[in-house]
């Protein structure tokens, strides 16, 4: 059930409810989602209302906390585009609700559909980002989910394998320059990776790993927040291939879940383009609408080529998750 209401100082929002877990999200901004929760439990999504930072734009850009939809690899002027604005809320089933921004300074247009299962805990997220740029990008949608302060990342190591068997590296792992592989609050085990939010540590760090594992954990106040992505093995992630990051400063902890670059966004630079070539060459629209259609069933038919996505083996509990290593 979707119902309008006020939340976190912002006079509209809406909720989605099963019973047995609950959704926010607000039109005053975003797209953004500002928290998820079991019924009755507290909100698994931090929230940080007042931290912004200026941006190239002239407008701040405001933290909020939740979840939102970043574009990849990070860039002042890309990234940061403020997203102060209301979004449009396209009710499309019971448990379904689609927030749509409009065009942002950087020229993308993104939109999350939330979907609640209808009964339990799961949620659906879908992330587009459409370029209304005069050029073409090349990007990748950054799903983005800041967790409420002092709990526990939990990163699936990539399955054994024994040097006699195979030769190649299991995946990437990547550090920033201000990232310190001995900081205590990243933990490492044969089983695990675990990243900590600590807030007496003020310093920030982050970690970015290529997890081909479908799924990654958060662990706070005794519950098990878990996301599950699919993984194309050899597609260009950004940032030397990282799929997760996470980033900690103080409480707050950030997972980010970034989409294999796209570099379909060419065809919506060339498409006005060849269509008018076509036209002028044969005074007709029909060579332009049959190639369209052609590229189109092409497209589709690549996508539904593409590999499945392949669960990774999950925790079966909180308990699992932490001591299992």
């Amino acid at each position: 059930m979707i119902e309008k209401t006020a939340a976190f100082g912002l006079p509209n929002c809406y909720r989605i409810g099963n019973g047995g877990a609950v959704v926010t999200v607000t039109t005053d901004a975003g797209p953004r989602i500002l928290a998820y929760a079991l019924q009755g439990g507290v909100n698994v999504l931090g929230e940080w209302p007042d931290l912004k930072s200026p941006t190239p734009h002239g407008e701040d850009w405001r933290l909020r906390g939740g979840h939102r939809l970043w574009a990849a690899p990070e860039s002042p002027d890309i990234t940061y585009a403020p997203d102060n604005g209301p979004v449009e809320a396209r009710p499309e089933t019971p448990n379904r609700l689609k927030l749509v921004q409009s065009v942002d300074q950087a020229g993308l247009q993104k939109a999350i559909t939330v979907t609640l299962d209808d009964e339990g805990s799961g949620v659906t997220l879908q992330h587009r980002i459409t370029n209304k740029r005069k050029e073409p990008i090349r990007l990748a949608p950054w799903a983005l989910t800041v967790m409420r302060g002092g709990g526990t990342a939990i990163i699936p190591q990539e399955p054994y394998k024994s040097h006699d068997d195979y030769f190649l590296p299991a995946r990437p792992v990547i550090l920033w320059h201000y990232t310190d592989p001995a900081d205590p609050r990243i933990g490492w085990g044969p089983r695990f990776i675990r990243f900590r939010s600590d807030p007496t540590r003020k310093d920030p760090t982050k970690l970015g790993v290529g997890n081909k594992q479908g799924w990654a954990a958060y662990a706070v106040e005794g519950l098990l927040f878990v996301k599950r992505f699919p993984f194309k093995d050899g597609a260009p992630y950004p940032d030397d291939g990282s799929t997760c990051q996470y980033y900690t400063a103080g409480a707050p902890l950030s997972t980010i879940y970034a989409a294999q670059m796209a570099g379909a966004l060419f065809g919506m630079g060339i498409g006005a383009y060849l269509g008018g070539v076509l036209f002028d060459a044969t005074g007709s629209y029909t060579w332009t609408v049959l190639l369209s259609a052609a590229a189109s069933f092409a497209a589709m038919a690549i996508a539904l080529a593409l590999p499945r996505y392949r669960r990774g083996a999950e925790p079966a509990s909180l308990e699992a998750a932490l001591s299992r290593q």
